[in-house]
């Protein structure tokens, strides 16, 4: 399957042509929060940010060192986005979301967010620490790094052909961990029937019947 390499500030009509599956790269700003900048967020605590320009929100905690006086990207692992789930819906509709990049997915309200305003969530690929770090072109900027400390700082950077990231909730709303997880579901009944196991069948309840047994010998 082609990339597809997305201009930000991502427009709505680019966006609203994603689907689950497509793989994408970026180019151009976009901005981390981690665990303290939602926090913030909802007590109206911002960097200063032009939102328009940089509408595309990385979850994730950085991971750098000081070399020559300036702070070095080590490697960039984005976090599970399910942990801000909470603060999504709010997180799209104020600052204009277009992007989320994190691990995993997301939840149902922050995907009706999503769905409403043209925005998807894009999840990153298994070993990818060392080469979305040397896609980031500069640090554009570093927010609130001496109140928290770097690992909670909000970056703002410029990057480019960053990812490839796949897209795992689209703005029509579907989710690509919920198909993997029917289709999951789908083929182990089959496997269970191939065998000759019932569907009811329930490994860990069968695991500790048989270890109660064993320790009472």
């Amino acid at each position: 399957m082609a990339t597809k390499r997305l201009q930000i500030p991502l427009a709505e009509a680019d966006v609203r042509a994603l689907k689950v599956g497509d793989f994408v790269t970026l180019d151009g700003l976009i901005y981390t929060g981690a665990t303290m900048f939602h926090e913030r967020f909802a007590k109206g605590i911002l960097p200063p940010i032009d939102f328009s320009r940089a509408n595309v929100l990385m979850h994730w905690h950085p991971i750098t060192r000081v070399e020559d006086g300036k702070e070095r990207l080590l490697c960039i692992t984005p976090t599970s986005s399910i942990r801000y789930e909470t603060y999504g819906p709010d997180i799209v509709t104020k600052l204009k979301v277009r992007a989320f990049i994190g691990k995993t997915t997301m939840g149902p309200n922050t995907t009706r967010a999503m769905v409403d305003f043209g925005g998807v969530h894009l999840t990153r690929l298994a070993g990818q620490d060392n080469l979305l770090a040397s896609q980031v072109q500069k640090i554009e900027a570093i927010y609130f790094a001496k109140e928290l400390g770097i690992a909670e700082a909000t970056l703002l950077l410029n990057v480019k052909d960053f990812g490839p990231f796949i897209v795992s909730i689209d703005a029509q709303g579907n989710n690509l961990f919920s198909q993997l997880e029917i289709e999951t579901e789908k083929r182990m009944l089959e496997l269970y029937g191939r065998f000759g196991i019932s569907p009811d069948f329930d490994y860990p309840e069968t695991k500790a019947a048989l270890w109660s047994q064993f320790v009472k010998k």
